[in-house]
């Protein structure tokens, strides 16, 4: 969350503004997404960049323990004021805004139909479009980014291959169907990412398939989900193409150990 954005409060019979103290992850959270998006930049020096928000701009109205705010209009403006700040670099050329889990968005994508309206409103310069499933074209190369996707393995040794498998699958579809290829597949949905893997498929369809981890912490009913996970990620990603080639996909990845250590 911003350390800085400004709440409404009506509560008493004077409206003022408030900024909710953030959490100990915010704390950990923030100066990293931050940091992450210096770091974007400063790899595409004078090069354009185009942002894909993969999904769940907000906490919604579900499993929403330990929000600082369940109101649907305090969501959209910290939603908002984490997003500005790609807004003030003057080479973002565009932004994707991709549609998650409904109970995250208040059903159907609304927030992120919303909030996009809003920063079309406010940045007239920067086109920005919401939809639920991508195929960019970056000079040439089709890029594929949805939200939901492969799930973390549950086995040390089997770190990446559920990703390998969907993105084969994906490869292969395509390649059958006569379609070009994506040249990167990336997904989200969970609080752990899952490093870039080169796919080949026969044929010379190669691709670089990525799950990029959430920026926040993570609820009682994640840490149920997902059997007790105790290494939360934060970060971003960034796929370098130049002349119509994927160069790297680029990871500004932290993780946090949730563990509390104790002496007996």
């Amino acid at each position: 969350m911003p350390p800085d954005v400004q709440l409404l409060d009506d509560t008493g019979p004077e409206l003022r503004t408030w900024t909710p103290p953030s959490t100990s992850i915010q704390q950990w959270t923030w100066p990293l997404y931050a940091q992450g998006i210096d770091d974007i930049f400063a790899l595409a020096d004078k090069s354009s960049v185009t942002l894909v928000q993969g999904g769940d701009l907000t906490q919604g109205n579900k499993h929403n323990s330990g929000a600082v705010s369940t109101r649907l209009a305090d969501q959209y403006a910290i939603a908002l004021a984490a997003l500005e700040p790609w807004y003030q670099r003057r080479n973002l050329k565009k932004v994707f805004l991709t549609e998650g889990t409904e109970c995250h968005e208040w059903e159907e994508g609304s927030a992120p139909i919303m909030i996009g309206a809003e920063l079309t409103r406010r940045y007239r310069k920067v086109q920005t479009l919401t939809a639920r499933h991508w195929l960019l074209d970056a000079d040439g190369t089709p890029i594929d980014i949805a939200h939901h996707g492969p799930g973390q393995s549950k086995r040390a040794w089997l770190e990446g291959d559920e990703l390998r498998r969907y993105a084969k699958n994906i490869l292969m579809a395509e390649a059958l169907a006569g379609r070009q290829t994506p040249q990167v597949i990336a997904r989200g949905h969970v609080h752990r990412g899952i490093e870039p893997e080169r796919v080949r498929i026969p044929g010379g369809h190669v691709c670089e398939a990525v799950v990029c981890p959430s920026v926040c912490g993570m609820s009682p009913y994640a840490q149920k989900v997902t059997q007790s996970q105790y290494i939360l990620t934060c970060g971003l990603a960034a796929a370098e193409v130049v002349n119509g080639e994927v160069i790297k996909v680029h990871t500004f990845w932290h993780d946090l150990d949730l563990r509390t250590k104790a002496a007996v």
